[in-house]
């Protein structure tokens, strides 16, 4: 039995109970729950959180309709996400006061070099590796199914990519503050957004939007006059994340297809649940619990990446599991993503989800509120690695297993490539 299609047919005959769940699930999520925990709606935290609600939504509409395995599921996800909302608020209220650092921006000849070299070798990085990938594998925008498949075949590159890219567009924007619009930053943003537009993804854009919220993050924290108009530049990116959103439903809407429009929104919504119509719905539940254990699922995996113990018989994501077992097929390039309280039950148990949810809730609140506003010893480049970390931090969520994977390698690639700036520009 197949939940997902299970949800699909079902939402084709109820819709208007699931837009009913969606809107108070949405209104008593914010209000109740994360309102005073995200700092504006460019915060990737606040987009995680997005995600929350459009899944919470999913599961209630399955516990109304009846679509649950069983209610013991739905008591599962209601302990697990309560515990996750409170162990995120201990430490992620905004009324908290901001310690400004005590290590201010001065003119220091040392820094100022690791600045510029740091700055052009991220940018050779940055379009070498996407040229790369366009030579031998092709355009993203053109064929998008191609590039996935590379992708997963060459993880290693894929991941560096996703590393230098943060701290690329965090460096263009600080050159671009400190430089204003001059012809070099004019054709490295140039660039920028042609790579965004090939690579076929509108969160790239978002991506953009979320490091300019990490600069002004950075210039609170050190006490710099902002001259940035952050509003207008908000309202720009956000206007071409829609106008791209909407393009592929213009070209719908001028066919005549307007219900496949309707149905392809509510399908993005509540494919923020899908691992829960699949878990929660297909009668494979007890046999991926029994299959799995905490070492199976974290450890394992985490090991194999770093090539601690060979890649060939480790268990694999949650999501491919999951898929493998309603469909009976290894051809499978994606899953839906684990999240923290499937994962939790399936490595814990029911009663030891909640604290896995809550400790989760807690670490991320600690890391993106606690250590931003309480910490005094960040400089430039501890600043980079603590945004560079930021968002596997508020990934932890959906996909637990890639966050260790990706706060080992941010801290080592960009470490390493600081401290041969460093070291490079001391001598030279």
């Amino acid at each position: 039995m197949d939940g997902w299609i299970n949800l699909l047919l079902s939402l084709e005959d109820n819709i208007n109970i699931y837009i009913y769940i969606l809107i108070l699930s949405s209104i008593s999520y914010y209000f109740f729950c994360i309102r005073k925990i995200f700092i504006d709606i460019f915060d990737p935290l606040f987009l995680i959180l997005l995600g929350s609600i459009f899944a919470m939504s999913t599961v209630i509409y399955m516990y109304w309709e009846n679509l649950l395995d069983k209610n013991i599921y739905f008591i599962n996800y209601l302990t697990t996400e309560i515990a996750f909302i409170i162990g995120l608020r201990i430490f992620a209220l905004n009324k908290e006061k901001i310690f400004i650092n005590t290590k201010r921006e001065k003119s220091d000849l040392i820094a100022n070099k690791m600045k510029i070299r740091l700055y052009y070798l991220y940018i050779i990085l940055f379009f070498g590796l996407n040229g790369y990938f366009y030579l031998k594998y092709g355009i993203p925008l053109l064929d998008f199914e191609s590039h996935v498949l590379a992708g997963v075949q060459n993880g290693f590159v894929t991941n560096l990519k996703y590393i230098i890219q943060p701290v690329l567009l965090f460096l263009w924007i600080d050159r671009f503050y400190k430089k204003g619009i001059i012809l070099e930053n004019l054709l490295v943003g140039l660039g920028i957004i042609c790579v965004f537009i090939l690579s076929g993804s509108k969160s790239s854009f978002l991506s953009l939007a979320a490091s300019l919220f990490f600069y002004i993050m950075y210039l609170n924290k050190f006490n710099i006059k902002n001259k940035i108009n952050v509003k207008k530049i908000y309202v720009y990116i956000l206007s071409i994340a829609i106008i791209f959103t909407l393009i592929p439903l213009y070209i719908l809407a001028k066919d005549g297809n307007i219900e496949q429009i309707l149905i392809l929104l509510i399908n993005r919504l509540v494919g923020y649940g899908d691992i829960f119509a699949y878990f929660y719905g297909s009668n494979i539940g007890d046999i991926i619990i029994k299959n799995n254990s905490f070492y199976d699922l974290i450890i394992e995996p985490t090991a194999a990446v770093f090539r601690l113990i060979p890649r060939d018989g480790i268990h694999e994501a949650i999501g491919f599991q999951v898929l493998k077992e309603i469909y009976n097929t290894n051809d499978l390039l994606t899953g839906p993503n684990g999240r923290h309280n499937v994962l939790g039950l399936i490595c814990f148990g029911l009663y030891g989800a909640p604290i896995y949810s809550f400790i989760i809730g807690m670490i991320i609140s600690f890391y993106t509120r606690w250590c931003y506003k309480n910490i005094i010893g960040f400089n430039f480049f501890t600043y980079i690695l603590y945004m560079v970390n930021y968002i596997p931090i508020i990934s932890m969520p959906t996909d637990f297993t890639r966050v260790i994977q990706a706060i080992i390698l941010n801290c080592l690639l960009n470490g390493c490539l600081m401290l041969s700036v460093y070291f490079f520009s001391k001598k030279f």
